[in-house]
């Protein structure tokens, strides 16, 4: 305040402003890295449910590991479901 020469009241009026502009560019930077980690969620997610797919669907490979797969699909595209209606919210 001194060495700006700004009486009291102008320098909390630009630190109010200051401390805003602050939160909205860390609220784009939160919100922009979630984006990306969910995106690279999803992309794990599409490769597990293709190769679990492919287990699920494959005659020659033991019953068990055919239900272990198709069980791993379904939970993989649940969790792929929640992650679109998070992003859903993300975006407004």
């Amino acid at each position: 305040m001194h060495l700006l020469g700004l009486p009291n009241s102008t320098y909390y009026r630009y630190k109010v402003k200051v401390y805003k502009e602050a939160k909205k560019i860390w609220k784009k930077v939160c919100q922009e890295s979630l984006e990306h980690r969910a995106l690279l969620i999803k992309k794990t997610l599409d490769l597990c449910i293709s190769i679990n797919e492919e287990i699920a669907t494959d005659p020659n490979q033991p019953p068990k590991d055919r239900i272990q797969a198709s069980q791993v699909m379904v939970d993989a595209q649940a969790e792929m479901l929640d992650i679109l209606r998070d992003g859903q919210k993300l975006i407004g």
